[in-house]
């Protein structure tokens, strides 16, 4: 939530309903979206958050823009 809003009651609700399971469940079915809350049925095509590891870069090369382009040439997805 933004510092300067003059709705916070409407920011905060809004990032209630995203954090409810009914929120997390839609996103996982249809947009396949990890769940970031406990409880949320996945879908059999997506991984359990936990089973996910981290990437082996430096996740601080994607800061900047050059950064992240050198880094997918380097992975060869660009």
């Amino acid at each position: 939530m933004l510092s300067t809003t003059d709705e916070e009651a409407g920011a905060m609700a809004l990032m209630e309903f995203l954090l409810s399971p009914t929120a997390q469940e839609y996103f996982a079915n249809e947009t396949f979206e990890i769940p970031v809350i406990e409880g949320a049925e996945l879908p059999v095509e997506l991984p359990a958050l936990d089973s996910l590891t981290l990437p082996e870069f430096d996740l601080n090369l994607l800061l900047d823009l050059q950064g992240t382009v050198d880094l997918l040439t380097e992975v060869g997805a660009l």
